[in-house]
């Protein structure tokens, strides 16, 4: 069901009355975050970004949508985070299923973002969404939700680290940085499973 006035002509999704109260503004806590001028620069009109407390990262609301969005929203060329052109060529190049000495993982996109995920039963299930830095893919390790991926993540997730990974020929190398270490654990070499064949 939607919600129309036949006066403006306007239509939405969500009771009129009922819709959420813009967020309110509030500042990093940690050194090394993102600045609030580097979390704003680029944003198309009428987008702003915001500080979840709970995250302690950024996102971003449209008012004019009552929309939030984890995903730095892009002006008419798609940009990364580090307000580089998105590198689809590089993104669309890790996506699939990749193996390694312990497991697999899987990386695809949803909604627009390029997702990694990765389960072990009875020991973890995490996923990350990339943004490009430098020559790395890096995504935010967070717990999965009942087996899912929720795009953009659920406030107050919880975090376990930081993934980096890029392909390298016909390997994805990856490796891990535990949150609040300063060092990233040893590469992992991983190949790309073959799709099934039709």
């Amino acid at each position: 069901w939607y919600f129309f006035n036949p006066e403006t002509k306007e239509s939405m999704w969500t009771r009129p009355g009922t819709e959420r109260k813009p967020p309110k503004k509030a500042k990093p806590r940690r050194e090394g975050d993102t600045t609030f001028r580097e979390a704003s620069s680029g944003l198309p009109s009428p987008w702003e970004a915001v500080w979840s407390k709970s995250r302690m990262r950024y996102y971003y609301y449209d008012p004019s949508k009552n929309q939030a969005v984890w995903t730095k929203p892009k002006a008419a060329s798609i940009k990364s985070s580090g307000g580089q052109a998105m590198d689809f060529e590089s993104a669309d190049k890790l996506v699939g299923e990749w193996n390694y000495d312990n497991g697999s993982y899987h990386i695809s996109w949803v909604k627009g973002s390029l997702v990694y995920h990765e389960s072990k039963p009875d020991i973890f299930a995490v996923y990350g969404i990339f943004v490009k830095r430098q020559d790395w893919w890096e995504a935010e390790l967070l717990d999965q939700v009942d087996g899912q991926c929720p795009v953009p993540p659920q406030d107050g997730a919880m975090v376990r680290g930081m993934l980096r990974c890029q392909r390298r020929g016909d390997t994805a190398i990856s490796n891990f940085q535990v949150w609040g270490a300063d060092d990233w654990e040893e590469d992992v070499v991983a190949a790309l499973v073959p799709p099934p064949k039709k």
